[in-house]
């Protein structure tokens, strides 16, 4: 009689104690095909990081330039002179 923990024989691999995979082993050949240049690829996403860069600079620039205009901050750069 079996225990309750025992396995059928057929389902089992002897070494790995799991169910044999029925997948099958990729190649070279099941690989995607790159479609164009890698290095227009890489063109292009340069591109719009430089153009989030340079968007996220003129928010900072912008956001910096209202603040000091509206009085928000003082920078203390100095000393200031009094016209008497």
């Amino acid at each position: 009689m079996l225990s309750r923990f025992a396995r059928p024989a057929t389902n089992v691999i002897a070494r790995r104690y799991h169910a044999p995979s029925n997948q099958k082993i990729m190649t070279m050949n099941d690989m995607p095909v790159p479609q164009g240049s890698w290095a227009q690829h890489n063109a292009n996403l340069q591109r719009r990081y430089n153009t989030q860069l340079a968007a996220g600079i003129t928010f900072a620039l912008f956001s910096l330039f209202v603040a000091k205009s509206s009085g928000l901050f003082f920078f203390n750069w100095g000393p200031e002179l009094k016209n008497k």
